[in-house]
């Protein structure tokens, strides 16, 4: 009979043994798995689709695509990348299914992130890219000739655009509803058939820098109707960009939305275009160093126009608001308020055209130059001209208070107006000091 030694040092080690083993256990559960696994897919004679679902369920998938794949591509795992040579020779187009009118060249419903590199999604039904309640980088990619928008971010999740473009789709480049956020930098939004950008249901799109506030220029150019559009509770943070208009509006905010403003240039050249439309509710903040200029040739919209409750702030130094053409440069109405302030006491908010204040509503005007003529329209609207130690109110026109509105010119002998203050209808003005050039006075006035 053979007999085990057995002693206490050996009961030690297979303990010891037993414990490192269960540790090995739990920290392998508790690691994520780094593996990377590489396909090559050469289209058209293979698929995107077989190669992710025959991909192993743990680690990283990266696609290397080459050539033209028609089909759409759904990822519903995470950690995946599909990467083309380049946008021209690598494309993805999306074909259309028995019984489905809203197919996407890539589908994105999957937890963890998603990369797409180097590729063109065009043809499809629906969008580009529909990305659903995930997160989704795109870089360097064209999103061309879908039958919707370019881009489609519902439901939530994170979709960041990089130095890719958007153009030619027959509704918007890009489309955020749902509570996500877009990022769009270094891009291009360029002739799609209605909107360029469209941002609403409390979702939010940063055009021109990224949630770390880093900057990559955007350009939103050529679209049929509005560039950018926040409306139903959407915001847009518009940053170190350029926007321009040959439609209706190259920026608006609609039913309680919000727009904020920095370092950007926007342009509206149609001819009833505004630059910047504000209404419904909604608020603008022009931060430092922006540009609206329009010049349409009828007096439909004004650069700036802040109508329906809604609210604007020129709070940063360096901004110039211009009209070109017969109409104005601002206008305020329907019990709406503009304020002009720079944050900045040497900063000066430059206006060339008419300014407007009509319907119940505000114009509060600090450190500004007026190239043009004020108005302070019925009923009970009021235009306040308030300068300061701090900084002068220059107004190169007239000043027209009428119809039971005001004109407040006050502060320090800062307020200066090189024209007339005619109250022919509305006499209706309270200043406690003003100064006139050479040729101006009073017209009809009382105080």
């Amino acid at each position: 009979m053979t007999h085990s030694t057995y002693t206490p040092f050996s009961k030690v080690a297979s303990i010891l043994a037993a414990v490192s083993l269960s540790m090995t256990f739990v920290s392998g559960a508790a690691t994520a798995d780094t593996t990377t696994h590489i396909v090559k897919v050469r289209c058209p004679s293979q698929s995107i689709n077989k190669a992710i679902e025959t991909s192993p369920d743990k680690g990283r998938v990266i696609v290397l695509i080459e050539g033209t794949c028609h089909e759409n591509v759904t990822i519903h795992r995470g950690d995946v990348t599909l990467r083309g040579n380049d946008p021209g020779s690598s494309k993805i187009i999306g074909v259309e299914e028995a019984d489905r009118y809203d197919e996407s060249p890539v589908t994105v419903e999957a937890p963890g992130r998603i990369e797409i590199e180097n590729i063109t999604l065009a043809g499809g039904t629906s969008s580009g890219i529909a990305v659903v309640a995930s997160r989704v980088e795109l870089r360097n990619c064209i999103l061309e000739n879908n039958g919707l928008n370019g881009a489609s971010l519902i439901g939530g999740g994170l979709l960041r655009i990089d130095n890719c473009t958007a153009r030619d789709n027959v509704k918007a480049g890009v489309y955020a509803q749902g509570g996500g956020i877009a990022e769009i930098t270094n891009s291009t939004i360029d002739s799609n058939g209605t909107n360029g950008v469209v941002v609403g249901r409390g979702s939010r799109a940063l055009i021109g820098k990224n949630l770390m506030n880093e900057p990559g220029a955007t350009t939103i150019r050529g679209n049929a109707e509005v560039a950018v559009l926040a409306s139903d509770n959407g915001s847009v943070d518009l940053a170190n960009s350029a926007v321009e208009s040959a439609g209706r509006t190259a920026v608006s905010a609609l039913r309680s939305s919000s727009v904020l403003m920095e370092n950007s240039r926007v342009t509206a050249t149609g001819d009833s275009s505004c630059a910047v439309f504000i209404g419904d509710g909604s608020a603008l903040s022009l931060n430092e160093g922006n540009t609206l200029i329009s010049g349409a040739a009828t007096f439909s919209c004004a650069t700036l126009s802040v109508q329906r409750n809604s609210t604007a702030r020129v709070s940063g130094s360096g901004n110039t608001i211009a009209n070109t053409g017969p109409g104005s440069a601002l206008e305020v109405g329907s019990v709406s308020s503009l304020r002009i302030d720079p944050s900045v006491p040497a900063s000066v908010t430059v206006v060339r055209g008419n300014v407007q204040a009509y319907n119940l509503s505000t114009a509060d005007l600090r450190r500004v130059i007026v190239y043009g003529n004020i108005w302070a329209r019925g009923p009970t609207s009021n235009v306040r001209l308030l300068g300061s130690s701090n900084g002068a109110v220059i107004v190169n026109g007239d000043v027209f208070p009428s119809n039971d509105s005001a004109a407040d010119i006050s502060n320090n002998g800062s307020v200066f107006i090189n024209g007339n203050i005619d109250c022919t209808n509305g006499q209706n003005v309270r200043a406690d000091f003003q100064y006139f050039g050479s040729s101006g006075h009073y017209v009809n006035c009382s105080f």
